[in-house]
Order: structure tokens, then sequence, then C-alpha cells
């Protein structure tokens, strides 16, 4: 397989993973999301993944999971605004959930400081 198929493969597992998450069929995304990464996708594709992956955890009101992967997607992938951006809001909503305070200001204080301009919520 070439490198370029191969992309394009991990980016329909992506998709169908998104598609899953979106049917509210989260206990199929972090299968087929880990899927699309074995194939070695661009690393926009892998940030989305791992996002994607926090998301599912945290609709299944798995925070400390969610927190991890969110955690990832932040310290990877973080001058990647598109993705970072909703990562640190799941973190910031995980660790609250969790009663995790301290970590949840210093997460706030990250994202404030890396992206001043995005919305916090």
């Amino acid at each position: 397989m070439t490198v370029a198929v191969a992309q394009l493969n991990a980016q329909a597992f992506i998709e169908r993973a998104d598609c899953l998450y979106r049917l509210d069929r989260t206990d199929e995304v972090q299968e087929i999301v880990d899927e699309g990464i074995r194939l070695r996708p661009p690393v926009e594709q892998t940030a989305r993944a791992v996002v994607l992956k926090g998301d599912a955890m945290l609709k299944r009101n798995e925070y400390q999971k969610a927190a991890q992967f969110y955690k990832r997607a932040t310290i990877l992938y973080g001058k990647i605004e598109e993705f970072a951006v909703p990562a640190y809001r799941g973190l910031i909503i995980c660790y609250t959930k969790l009663g995790l305070t301290a970590e949840a200001q210093k997460a706030r204080e990250d994202f404030a400081r890396s992206y001043p301009h995005a919305q916090q919520e």
C-alpha cells in the first residue's frame, strides 16, 4: 500500500468514527479511530482522532479516560488551534467533573495564554 493510499484509508476510518460519534455510537469510536491511527495519517488527522477519542469518552461520562486523550492532544498537538481549542475545552470539563479544581484552573490558564482570542466555555 502506498503512503497516499494509507493516508486516504486512515482519513476514511477517522471520518467513519466521527459519523459514529454523531450517531451516539461512542462505544465503536475508539476502535475505529485506532485503526485509522495505525495507518499513520498526517498529523492533523491524528490530532483530530485523539480529540475525537476524548469526545467519545466524555459523552460516555468516562471523564478520566477523556481527560487523558484531551491532555495528550494539548501536549502533542497544542500548536494546531483547530484541535487544541476543543481539547482544552474538553480537558477543563473533565477536570471539573472529576473535582480536580486546581488542574481545571491550570488548564484554563494555559488555554487563555495559548489562545487568548478563543472563547472559553
